[in-house]
């Protein structure tokens, strides 16, 4: 059985837009990125996802910066990426408690590629 996988679409931002939104359309877009690209890569892998609830759902917040990670009720999984809170800058992991130097997009990006992101967090710095 394969499974039919509707063509991602990107949610562009308002002309102004709030943290909270920017960061949820941000979570949106990567998700729906994230599933395309297993469906494609992977076929089948989406039921044992939507079984595990396997998602970018895990969110902790602290005074500066927000740590995404993915996984489960019964995963912690890895850090997917951390976001600023005053910037909304996107940071790659350094560790699982700390985010590397330098950002690699923004979470109130107008283009997809301007996340800085793949579908296991933030991209590497090419020199």
């Amino acid at each position: 059985m394969e499974t039919q996988v509707a063509p991602v679409e990107f949610v562009a931002p308002r002309i102004v837009e709030s943290f909270e939104d920017a960061l949820i359309r941000f979570l949106r877009n990567m998700e729906e990125y994230r599933r395309a690209r297993y469906a494609k890569e992977f076929p089948g892998s989406l039921e044992t996802w939507a079984k595990n609830e396997w998602q970018l759902a895990q969110m902790k917040g602290g005074k500066r910066f927000i740590r995404i990670a993915t996984g489960g009720p019964n995963h912690t999984g890895s850090v997917f990426c951390f976001v600023e809170v005053a910037t909304g800058k996107i940071f790659k992991a350094a560790s699982y408690k700390a985010p590397a130097k330098h950002a690699r997009g923004t979470i109130y990006a107008s283009a997809f590629k301007e996340y800085g992101c793949g579908e296991h967090g933030a991209n590497y710095i090419v020199r």
